[in-house]
């Protein structure tokens, strides 16, 4: 149900062999339904590169990406960086991707030890998506506590409304299952599920 595409930077290329200290990388997967094969086939074949780490330049370079303008649905850039912003500020930028319409949250996820805390907190702040207590961003210092960090996001950016394709003809002939598990109607929207007429939802 989530739309993915990749970015990267600092490198404007896969082989990541030009660029610039605080330059923007690139897009290489537009967001898009089903782009796991192409997200990992572009991942296995990247290089790494020392051009500094340009958040701030690569944030401000998704400001009129059309990828991040679909409105139909809400818009995230998921930011993971294993160092602390080498060039410009990143934060005015975040904030800025926030003032498009639609607006575009960021959420932020630091990986290792070379990160920067303050900054981190202030982009996540920033970004709309601030974690209560502290860090306000996700810290992954490991493989799993990545895969952690991407689920956890994934299911804070999830709807659990669905526009039905057809009107019931008595809502109250409506079931509903998760995982096999029948759930119970509940009107008061406490513990279980509701159905709303007005919206078909």
């Amino acid at each position: 149900q989530v739309r993915f595409g990749l970015s990267l930077f600092p490198g404007p290329d896969q082989d990541c062999d030009n660029g610039m200290d605080c330059g923007p990388g690139g897009v290489f997967v537009d967001p898009a339904p089903m782009t796991a094969d192409e997200i990992n086939g572009f991942l296995g074949g990247a290089n790494t590169c020392s051009f500094g780490t340009p958040i701030a330049e690569h944030l401000k370079s998704l400001l009129d990406y059309t990828g991040l303008e679909d409105a139909e649905r809400p818009n995230y850039v998921l930011l993971i960086t294993d160092g602390q912003a080498t060039c410009d500020d990143p934060v005015p930028w975040v904030s800025a991707l926030r003032d498009e319409v639609p607006e575009v949250k960021t959420f932020v996820v630091g990986f290792g030890s070379g990160v920067d805390p303050g900054q981190l907190n202030d982009m996540a702040e920033a970004g709309g998506t601030a974690l209560p207590g502290d860090p306000k961003y996700y810290q992954a210092d490991d493989a799993q506590s990545l895969v952690d960090a991407f689920a956890s996001i994934a299911g804070s950016v999830l709807s659990c409304e669905y526009v039905l394709t057809d009107v019931p003809s008595n809502p109250d002939d409506l079931y509903v299952f998760f995982d096999g598990v029948l759930l119970e109607r509940d009107p008061t929207h406490t513990d279980g599920w509701d159905y709303d007429p007005a919206t078909n939802r």
